[in-house]
C-alpha cells in the first residue's frame, strides 16, 4: 500500500444538479470524470458535501473530489476532506472554468490570486493559503463574443458553452494537464500543455 502522505486530491469545481450539467461553470467536474473514466478508480461515493473516489493516476495514489456545496462554497466542502486526509496544500490541483482564456485554451500554475473566482476565493479562504496548483479551462468571455456582449457574466458561465467542441476539447486537455502534473511535475506538464497550443 503507498505511502498515505503520497495522496493527492484532483478537484473538479461545478455545481451540483442537472441543471447545471454541461454548462460552462462544470467544466472542472466534467475534467475530473474525464479522470474517472479514464483511470481505475472506485465508485464515487458521497462523503460531507462531496462526491469522492479513491484510485491512482499514473501509478500515483490520488482521490478526485466533486465538492457538491455549490461554486462559492467549494471550500468550505473540500476542507474536512483535505484534513481527514491529511493532504497539504501543495498535493492539491484544482481544475475549474477560466473566462480570461478561448475554449480549449488550458494553463497550469501553483498559487496566485483568486482572479474573480468565487470558488478559488473560497478555496483559499478555507484551505488558508493559495498553494495549490490549478488547471484552468478556457470558456471564453461574452464580452469577446458579439452577440453576448450585453449577457451578464453569471448567466454566461451558468448557460451551455456557445463552442462546444472547442469546450470540450479544452475539459480533455485539462484532464490530461491534471494527470501529467501529478506524474510528471510543473514545469514538464507546463511545457507539454502550454507549447501545444
Amino acid at each position: 500500500m503507498a505511502d498515505e502522505r503520497e495522496l493527492w486530491a484532483v478537484v473538479g469545481l461545478g455545481n451540483p444538479g442537472k441543471r447545471y450539467v454541461d454548462t460552462c461553470h462544470n467544466a472542472g467536474f466534467l475534467a475530473v470524470d474525464e479522470l474517472f473514466q479514464g483511470g481505475q478508480f472506485s465508485r464515487w461515493e458521497q462523503r460531507g458535501s462531496v462526491e469522492l473516489s479513491q484510485g491512482s493516476i499514473g501509478g500515483v495514489k490520488s482521490i478526485l473530489v466533486k465538492p457538491q456545496s455549490f461554486m462559492n462554497r467549494s471550500g468550505e466542502a473540500l476542507q474536512p476532506i483535505t484534513s481527514y486526509y491529511k493532504i497539504p496544500n501543495s498535493r492539491v490541483c484544482v481544475v475549474y472554468d477560466e473566462l480570461d482564456f478561448d475554449p480549449g485554451a488550458v494553463r497550469i500554475r501553483l498559487g496566485g490570486s483568486a482572479g474573480g473566482h468565487n470558488g478559488i476565493r473560497d478555496l483559499i479562504r478555507a484551505l488558508g493559503g493559495d498553494d495549490f496548483y490549478r488547471v484552468r479551462i478556457g470558456i471564453g468571455h461574452p464580452k469577446r463574443i458579439p452577440s453576448l456582449e450585453q449577457m451578464d457574466v453569471s448567466d454566461y458561465v451558468l448557460s451551455k458553452p456557445r463552442d462546444r467542441e472547442g469546450f470540450l476539447n479544452g475539459v480533455r486537455k485539462g484532464a490530461l494537464a491534471a494527470s501529467l502534473l501529478l506524474c510528471d511535475g510543473l514545469v514538464a506538464t507546463q511545457q507539454k500543455i502550454h507549447g501545444s497550443e
